[in-house]
């Protein structure tokens, strides 16, 4: 045999030639397989150079290998045939790879050993999956037979592929259509497995591996990937992946050279240039070829810096100036003189030698007239003029705004920055703590605008307990008081010094203290120091000397501080400018401002806040001493310190705080607690003041400890919480009282305590008191307790203090007498004492003798008869004992009350005997003054005519004065007479007789009530006083008789007392026992329940499992299915192959099939544009809202069926793969397709006049018919020489295919005839009875719409499985891509169907899974509407319903485990309640009554929940189907930050609606009745939703669902997802389209044109509007920023064939454009967004638009939209809000959020995700306080006010994470996922000042965050609108990369699950 291979044009590797048989040919001997991945180096044939791949091996799985396990069978006798063969397979494998590597340890099974066997030691019981491992790199695939006898015997095999791999391959054994094979348990005999090859066949066994059916994944037939990643990683990251050629490990080295020629797609060529380089080999890492002297270049292409001349560089001639690297020319520097180029040209500066000179550049505005623009050679400054300032005289200087104006600014000097306003508006910049217009104020939390502050004002510290507060009202004054003072040294102590009292000064003598002494200190006394707040802003002032001779070597000392201040553990130290001379007075002077002080030990500078806290306890005040060597003296005096205080006379003490401080807190600054407060400890600063927690029982309590002071009502503690010593009770309820020990009296109770035993009192007596009640006293004590002021006092006998009288306090010494008045000193005893005493003697030792007697004698019957008596006299007088103290008992109560009557009466007396004693004072004292002032008024009247006969006299002595010769000048005596006898005139006549009359009157008056009083009120106090003395005789009585009983009742107390302890005894066992009882039958019924609920879950899970075992079987069933197809699949592509040489016909069929799916196409637009008429669009606005669900739910039912027609087509094509059953099933679609359009045709006959545009459009579907019959006809009889036993059968299919399509086609016209009858009734009431059959319709047509969609969708799945295991045939992968178009459109129509749904209380609804489950767990919004029905009967019936009618479930939302995280809605006696549950914790949101109503007209009560992290908010809407809307209430409730996620899995996800399925267990919370009445859904999750969109629905709608006022469309609402098309109708020249839109998006596609193979798009593009074409080089725009928008705004595109398009943004052209087109060719335009299709096709990438639209106008006409996705009516601020943005590398947001702080409690919540190791997350710095989130190498990482914490775990896996930072009383807290809660780290780092502003993302972040909340009062339960934020680099807002354009499109609502 001879092969010519030749070729002229091309050349290639020849590398081997292979000869195969014809009938042994297959597809498989051209498919390139993997050998194995080889090592560095050349490649080669041989295993031994490639690199070793693994296979998983579980480790439940049992290995039997084929070299030590296994047993092969006797050999048969070889045929001829079969040598033959075998000599053909060793020819054949002379070119190829070995069978398998060196490592391998198979069997080869060839003939004549062509079966193995396996046996396993164990029996193994159970479900197992048999794998085999071999190699097979001889033969393409063939069957190996496989035998399975595990007690029942398999008969499998596997699919032996063609496998050369030096790893070998792995297949599955199938048997009997599975692949989980039982073993066994009860079988006799070990299994065994067989493993047997054809005899024509070789195969290499390796092992034979048993998987567990349980761990058996397909994962383990593939090899594990090869992955050095993680080793580069390790070895090479060292200096930033820096990989040195020489120094480098060998690994890393050949590591990068694969990296690099993998980047390059290969080694790229060296390319070194001849002339430049001095050989072709350049360097293997990096390419640099070797050089020519002075030549640079990777290649050696040019000149080194310098030279010239290339390829012979040399050295340029210009001095420091470079040259021509061509010619070596010198070339002048830019912008220099010439020739010498060393000096600038005229109107430039600054002179290099290589880069020139700078251009001046002087602004013509700005520069002084006559000036010229020229400018200093050296610095460049122009001439500017006055006013103007800058290098370039190009801006106004500073206090100058709007160039070149330059107008000075309005704004007050001392409270601006120093540019003083801006340049261009002339807003004043104040500086950070002022505000207002002009800066003339101070700003909010702070005080004081001084011009010298550089923040002018000073912020208000308050000690953070409030940021309100003014200057200080109060004076500056001065304390001086050197009394006190004291010098001490570090080592040696206090150094001696004296007072000069003189001078006030403090002198110590220092001479003799030794050299080592370095440091002194004058120390203040304790009246400089503690609350010194007020002293902020004053100054300290003194006088020190060191006294000596400078002349004899007084030299400085080194600098130290010379004041120190230390308190609240911080030292505070003060350094003086100017040092003391030596022997001079020094007059010290610091301010105690924050500026003047550092710390101690770290030297740096102290804030305002630490030197408040310092100055607030002031600890310790120390001013430098010793600065000199060979001081002799030191002095110090005149010590001052300025204070603010109400007696001050100084200065203002404008720079002290006067704060506004909350009720806990008092003091200027707020430095204290309140009386009633203390401080905790935790908090800001010294802490905060919380309540003196003394049960109420006390005013105050200690600063610090808050132990309780003073408590009251007989309290003590540090609590308040015990009785006082000597006193009983309870101190929580005020009953604590005195203990009767032995009497209640303070002066007779004797007991430190006492407690309640049994039925009395048992005492703790003092020291000195014995007895029960300690009435008597102990041993070595004398007195009596009982008498009134008696006490124990110890006994006094000489040392011996034990032995005295009890009562008397006599010593009991017999021989020594004692004296029986102790008080007296003991006096000697005479002889009658002596012989008493002695005879006593007497007596005491006869006594002792009797005692004797009776203790030895015996017990005779006489006796015993006695002692019996004796006893039973003894218990009858028990028994009257008993019955007397039970009469006692009984009188008992009447004695108390009578006692507490005598009290209370005697009470009475003595109040009326004071109220007496006080009236009859006040009558003495009122009869008293009666007097006086009678007696006042006749001495008066006395004086008076005294007075008045003196003046008489007078004038006498005048008129006889004026007889003699002495008178005095006649004018002044005239006049003296004149008044004279005017004053006496006027006495005369004055007349006092009605003050007389009114003194008697009111006399009389007093002396009436005095007799009132005598006679009446002494009377009764007279009678009160006998009835007194009466009680008091009668309780005297009383008492004599209740001593006489306590005394017989003693006995009976003491036998009570055992009694009662033995009861006590017995009733604790008594309740012990029903303690354990109760106990055991709690346990029996908990264990009851959790048997039940166990037997119930047991139950649950043995249906699952049976479930379970039942898909399983089935899987393996198609699993063997599919195995088998891949055999006669590979089959048949041969088959196909061979059938090569017809592809005319083929092709001919495909252009065919082109043509009837372009006819359908047309046929299909036709039913559009009907439905599209000007009669058909006014029938549709008359029925509004109705009209529009029933044509979108038509619709979606025709696509639906014939997507699923289409489905089971592409299906059944697959499966059968005929190409002549296909082209014979394309001729007979295409007839019945033709038929239906006839049929169309005749249906559509008695339409309007508008549709005569359809019948020409079917007459020329007529006419192409006739074409493809014509051609069809061809095609069949090129076809007839084809064969196929199959040709019937799929003929048969066509027909009913062709069937369905027709019945599709037949159904469809008929509901168009349907609605059209229905619009000619239908009127436009909204409520108008007609529509009942409409609604009958839209039920049916959503109940079969839901139907088929399930089925669908499994057809869908079995499409696509199928599809990914064969070989792409014809386009069915675009099919299914269509097919999932239709089906998302009409789940589409089925959410914006806004019809309520009827529930009758035993149906449910069960909605889909929503897509975007983990933006759920941080945000759930909630919009729906709920109708309850008016109640039915009457009367009783009615009352005995009542109370159930208003308990009912409305939905869940959550797990399917209810016990776990959930949220949902209930009805409690008709009131909404709801309820959500995070992570263990659940709450719940009480809201209003829902509004009853009939179904027609009903009244719907809107419900809107918006859930953000732990805080949730329920707005409800009263009767919002009214116009007006009722009143809209919102409740609200706040969680904890630990806890604020709701993670839900997909797969146990659930949502219901109404009711819940019976075997569904609700919490308790919501385990109520299904619900009755109707609910209507709007949206979910700011994406559009409807019941109608259901997953499952059980009786729903039984009867019609509820009519309601419809209000009318002003807006509609486009969510971002999907788009609207509209027909641009009559061709013409111009085109007008105007939109009028708002959006917060500043990023979106708006509008799409479409003309043949071109288009246009309108895009918003970081809020710049856009113009792009294909036919544009690049996009257009003018670079006006527009969105986002808070307002609406108008848009007009213009195109016309001479002006091209232009966008026009109100009345601003924002984008033009002038391509050549042509306008008439549009067609069709898209608005906010097109479909997936055209996206690819053109390859645009921009997001749709989110927002709200109005109108859509062409040429000025409003135009409907003929197809719409993602839109609904409305336009819902809240869903506007953008929650999430995506960073990329140097961008961030920033936002100053009002109210938000970071110095009070914090909460901060947000989502965030990415794959970088390190970015800035958020960041924010608020004066002292700031914090800042990051990430380091993946772990979170918090920094909070200088404290750090660090996750646990990293987050770096793009995956979306959630995490919450509070700060509650000053403690801090990190929560991820709600379960990592990080490690509090060491350290420190300081945060960057922001402004105020919240900043995310920043400097090397790269990801998304999402949610972010703050808990600020402005904006609570709601997240962050990112796009409010200032934005700065490239930030994407309201999406992140991970939400892919295709997933925005298909994402609306979960509608793919």
């Amino acid at each position: 045999m001879e092969i010519l291979l030749q070729t002229s044009t091309t050349s290639f590797l020849l590398y081997k030639v292979y000869a195969v048989p014809t009938e042994e040919f297959s597809m498989e001997y051209v498919e390139p397989k993997v050998l194995c991945v080889s090592t560095h180096g050349y490649f080669t044939e041989d295993s031994r150079d490639c690199v070793l791949r693994q296979f998983d091996k579980p480790a439940s799985a049992m290995i039997l290998y084929a070299a030590t396990d296994g047993q092969l069978s006797s050999a048969p006798a070889v045929s001829p045939q079969q040598v033959e063969n075998e000599d053909w397979r060793q020819r054949r494998q002379t070119g190829v790879s070995p069978v398998c590597g060196p490592n391998s340890d198979g069997i080869l099974l060839k003939f004549p050993q062509t079966e193995i066997s396996f046996t396993p030691n164990v029996p193994l019981p159970g479900r197992y999956v048999v794998v085999v491992h071999y190699h097979q790199p001889e033969h393409i695939s063939f069957p190996v037979e496989v035998k399975v006898n595990a007690g029942r015997e398999w008969k499998g095999s596997i699919n032996a592929s063609f496998c050369p791999a030096v790893s070998g391959c792995r297949a599955v054994v199938i048997a009997d259509g599975r692949i989980a094979l039982d073993f066994d348990q009860d079988s006799w005999q070990q299994p065994t497995i067989s493993v047997i090859v054809p005899t024509k066949k070789i195969l290499t066994l390796d092992y034979v591996m048993l998987v567990p059916d349980s761990s058996y994944t397909p994962d383990l037939l593939k090899e594990k990937p090869l992955n050095r990643s993680a080793d580069f990683i390790q070895q090479c990251r060292g200096e930033g992946f820096y990989i040195d050629p020489n120094t480098s490990p060998q690994f890393c080295r050949d590591s990068a050279r694969s990296l690099v020629a993998a980047f390059n797609d290969g080694a790229l060529h060296c390319n070194c240039d001849k002339s430049g380089s001095t050989g072709t080999t350049c360097e293997p890492i990096g390419g640099q070829c070797p050089c020519r002297q002075h030549v640079i270049g990777r290649q050696c292409t040019k000149c080194a810096t310098g030279y010239y001349g290339f390829p012979y560089c040399r050295p340029c001639e210009c001095g420091r100036r470079l040259c021509d690297e061509v010619t070596g020319s010198c070339i002048c520097p830019p912008q220099t003189v010439k020739p010498s180029c060393d000096v600038c040209q005229s109107e430039t500066f600054s002179y290099h030698p290589l880069l020139g000179c700078e251009g001046c550049e002087c602004s013509p505005n700005g520069i002084k007239e006559n000036e010229g623009l020229d400018c200093d050679r050296t610095t460049g400054q122009c001439s500017c003029k006055p006013r103007i300032a800058g290098r370039q005289c190009d801006r106004c200087a500073a206090g100058y705004y709007r160039f070149p104006d330059c107008i000075p600014c309005n704004c007050k000097d001392d409270g601006v920055t120093a540019d003083i306003c801006h340049p261009d508006t002339g807003k004043c910049l104040c500086k950070r703590n002022v505000a207002g217009v002009k800066c003339d104020t101070c700003r909010d939390g702070s005080f004081y605008f001084d011009p010298s502050n550089p923040r002018g004002c000073t912020s208000c510290f308050c000690f953070g307990a409030t940021d309100q507060c003014q200057s200080s009202s109060k004076r500056r004054g001065k304390f001086v008081g050197m009394r006190g003072w004291r010098l001490e040294s570090p080592d040696q102590g206090e150094v001696t010094s004296v007072l000069n009292t003189a001078s006030n000064t403090v002198v110590a003598d220092v001479q003799e203290l030794p050299p080592t002494v370095q440091t002194l200190h004058w120390v203040a006394p304790t009246s400089y120091l503690g609350d010194r707040v007020s002293s902020y802003g004053g100054f300290l002032t003194y006088q020190s000397k060191s006294f000596g001779i400078p002349s004899e070597g007084m030299t400085l000392m080194d600098r130290r501080p010379d004041v120190v201040l230390t308190g609240q553990d911080m030292t505070l130290i003060h350094m003086v400018q100017q040092v003391p001379l030596p022997d001079k007075l020094y007059q010290g002077r610091v301010e105690l401002l924050e500026g003047n002080w550092r710390h101690a030990v770290s030297n740096r500078p102290v804030s305002r806040e630490e030197l408040m806290m310092v100055l607030a306890g002031l600890v310790g005040l120390r001013i430098r001493a010793l600065y000199f060597t060979q001081t002799q003296r030191l002095s110090l005096g005149e010590v001052g310190l300025e204070g603010a205080t109400e007696t001050g006379t100084g200065g203002p003490g404008n720079t002290v705080e006067d704060c506004s401080c909350p009720p806990q807190n008092t003091g200027d600054s707020c430095q204290k607690c309140a009386p009633g407060y203390y401080r905790d400890g935790s908090g800001y600063f010294q802490g905060r003041c919380v309540r003196c927690e003394c049960n109420g029982l006390a005013e105050e309590c200690e600063d610090k400890t808050g132990r309780c002071k003073n408590c009251q009502y007989n309290t003590a503690g540090d609590r308040c919480e015990r009785c006082k010593e000597g006193y009983y009770g309870n101190a929580a309820l005020r009953t604590c009282k005195i203990c009767p020990c032995p009497f209640t009296t303070s002066t007779n109770s004797f007991a430190i305590g006492c407690k309640e035993v049994f039925a009395g009192l048992e005492c703790i007596c003092r020291a000195g008191y014995a007895g029960d009640k300690c009435e008597s006293c102990a041993p070595g004590y004398y007195g009596d307790p009982l008498t009134p002021g008696g006490s124990c006092r110890p006994c006094n006998c000489n040392g011996n203090s034990k032995n005295c009288d009890s009562r008397t306090g006599v010593c009991k010494n017999t021989l020594e007498p004692k004296d029986t008045d102790t008080n007296e000193p003991c006096q000697e005893c005479d002889n009658c004492a002596q012989t008493l005493l002695h005879d006593l003697e007497k007596l005491d030792d006869a006594m002792g003798g009797i005692k004797t007697k009776l203790d030895n004698a015996s017990a005779s019957a006489s006796s015993q008869d006695r002692l019996k008596k004796l006893e039973k006299l003894l218990a009858d007088t028990k028994i009257l004992v008993n019955n007397f103290d039970s009469g006692i008992k009984n009188q008992k109560s009447k004695t108390n009350q009578l006692e507490d009557d005598v009290s209370t009466l005697i009470d009475d007396i003595n109040s009326l005997r004071d109220k007496a004693d006080k009236r009859a004072a006040d009558a003495d004292k009122a009869v008293a003054d009666v007097d006086k002032t009678h007696n006042r008024a006749k001495d008066l009247d006395a004086d008076i005519q005294n007075l008045l006969k003196k003046i008489q006299a007078l004038l006498d002595q005048l008129k006889d004065t004026g007889t003699s010769g002495d008178k005095p000048g006649n004018d002044n005596l005239t006049q003296m007479l004149e008044d004279a006898k005017r004053m006496v005139k006027e006495m005369q006549n004055r007349n006092f007789t009605p003050q007389k009359t009114a003194a008697e009157k009111e006399k009389d008056e007093a002396k009436k009530l005095l007799e009132y009083i005598k006679a009446d009120i002494s009377k009764q106090s007279d009678q009160n006083e006998v009835k007194a003395e009466k009680l008091r005789g009668d309780l005297k009585g009383f008492g004599d008789k209740l001593k006489d009983l306590d005394k017989a009742l003693k006995e009976a107390v003491d036998h009570l007392k055992k009694a009662n302890a033995q009861n006590g005894l017995n009733a604790q066992a008594l309740a012990d026992l029903k303690k354990r009882i109760n106990d055991l039958q709690t346990e029996r019924a908990t264990v009851k329940d959790q048997m039940t609920m166990a037997e119930n879950e047991l139950q649950k899970t043995e249906d699952l499992v049976e479930m379970l075992s039942d898909s399983k079987t089935e899987y393996e069933q198609l699993a063997a299915q599919l195995d088998g197809a891949k055999t006669d699949l590979n089959k048949k592509v041969n088959d196909i192959t061979k059938a090569a040489a017809k592809e005319g016909i083929v092709v001919k069929a495909e252009d065919h099939a082109k043509n009837l799916a372009k006819l359908a196409n047309e046929l299909e637009a036709a039913v559009k544009n009907a439905s599209g008429s000007t009669e058909v669009r006014g029938a549709k606005d008359a029925i509004d809202a109705y009209k529009n669900i029933t044509d979108a739910i038509n619709a979606a039912d025709t696509a639906a069926k014939e997507a699923k027609s289409a489905a089971d087509n592409a299906l059944n094509n697959v499966k059968n793969e005929r190409l002549t059953q296909r082209a014979k099933d394309l001729k007979k679609n295409s007839e019945e397709l033709l038929e239906n359009g006839k049929a169309a045709e005749t249906d559509l006959q008695g339409a309007r006049d508008d549709i005569t545009d359809l019948k020409k459009r079917l007459a020329k579907g007529d006419t192409k018919k006739k074409t493809l019959e014509k051609d069809l006809l061809d095609a069949q009889n090129q076809l007839k020489d084809i064969k196929r036993d199959d040709i019937g059968q799929m003929i048969d299919e066509a027909k009913r295919k062709a069937a369905l399509a027709n019945e599709t086609t037949s159904d469809t016209m008929a509901r168009l005839n349907a609605i059209k009858k229905e619009m000619n009734k239908i009127r436009v009431t909204p409520v108008d009875s007609n529509l009942d059959s409409v609604l009958d319709d839209v039920n049916k047509s959503v109940n079969d719409l839901l139907k088929t969609i399930p089925s669908l969708n499994d057809k869908i799945s079995e499409v696509e499985n199928l599809t990914s295991q064969f070989l792409p045939i014809s386009n069915i992968s675009e099919n299914i891509k269509k097919m999932k178009n239709l089906i998302e459109h009409a789940r589409d129509a089925a959410n914006r169907i806004s019809i309520p749904m009827m529930f009758k209380g035993n149906g449910h609804v069960e909605l889909r899974t929503p897509k975007d489950l983990e933006d759920l767990k941080a945000y759930t919004a909630l919009s729906l509407k709920l109708q309850r029905p008016l109640g039915r009967g009457d009367g009783a019936r009615r009352r005995r319903q009542s109370t159930n009618t208003g308990d009912m479930f409305v939905m869940y939302l959550g797990n399917k485990d209810s016990s776990k995280n959930y949220i949902g809605m209930v009805l409690k006696n008709n009131q909404l309640y709801g309820v959500y549950k995070l992570n263990g914790v659940e709450y719940q949101v009480k809201t209003d009554f829902i509004s009853t109503s009939l179904s027609e007209p009903a009244t719907f009560d809107q419900v809107d929940l918006r859930r953000i992290y732990q805080d949730a908010e329920i707005s409800f809407t009263k009767v919002v189907t009214s116009n007006p809307t009722g009143l809209k209430t919102e409740y609200n409730i706040k969680g904890q930050e630990n806890k604020n996620l709701l993670d839900i899995s997909p797969n146990d996800f659930v949502f219901y609606v109404g009711g819940y399925p019976d075997n569904f267990t609700l919490p308790p919370s919501l385990d109520y009745p299904k619900y009755k009445g109707c609910i209507e859904f709007s949206s979910f999750n700011d994406k559009i939703v409807s019941l109608y969109n259901f997953q499952k629905a059980v009786d729903i709608n039984i009867d019609l669902p509820c009519k309601r006022y419809v209000p009318p469309v002003e807006s509609f609402y486009y969510e971002g997802t999907g788009y609207g098309k509209a027909i641009i109708g009559t061709p013409s020249s111009i085109l007008v389209i105007k939109l009028n839109l708002f959006s917060r998006s500043d990023n979106s596609l708006l509008l799409f044109l479409q003309m043949e193979e071109n288009y246009f798009t309108v895009t918003i593009e970081n809020g710049i509007i856009f113009l792009n074409s294909n036919l544009l080089p690049e996009p257009t725009t003018n670079n006006i920023k527009t969105f986002p928008t808070t307002a609406w705004v108008d848009i007009t595109i213009i195109s016309t064939d001479r002006n091209g398009m232009k966008v026009i943004v109100g009345n601003v052209e924002v984008a033009t454009a002038s391509p050549v087109y042509n306008t008439n060719t549009f067609k069709e335009l898209y608005i906010g967004g097109i479909p997936q299709d055209l996206r690819e096709k053109y390859n645009i990438t921009m997001q749709p638009f989110k927002g709200c639209m109005k109108s859509l106008k062409l040429r000025s006409n409003v135009q409907d939209l003929t197809e719409q996705v993602g839109i609904s009516n409305g336009c819902p601020q809240d869903s506007l809000v953008a929650r999430k943005a995506e960073f990329r590398l140097k961008s961030s947001l920033s936002a100053n959020l009002e109210g938000f702080s970071l110095a009070d409690d914090v909460t901060v919540s947000l989502g965030f995700k990415s794959t970088e190791n390190q970015g800035l997350i958020l960041q924010g710095k608020q004066l002292a306080n700031g914090m800042n989130l990051k990430l380091e190498n993946g772990h979170v990482i918090l920094n909070f006010n200088n404290k750090i914490w660090k996750s646990n775990k990293q987050y770096n896996d793009d995956q979306w994470h959630y995490l919450t930072v509070t700060r509650r009383s000053g403690s801090i807290m990190l929560v991820i996922d709600d379960e990592d809660k990080g490690q509090e780290q060491s350290g420190s780092s300081s945060i960057p000042e922001a402004d105020g502003a919240i900043v995310l993302g920043k400097d090397t972040f790269r990801g998304c965050i999402s949610n972010l909340y703050t808990r600020r009062p402005n904006n609570m339960y709601k997240a962050e609108d990112f796009s409010t934020f200032k934005t700065s680099g490239n930030v994407r807002v309201d999406m992140c990369t991970a939400d892919t354009l295709a997933q925005l499109m298909l994402d609306r609502t979960a509608k793919k699950r």
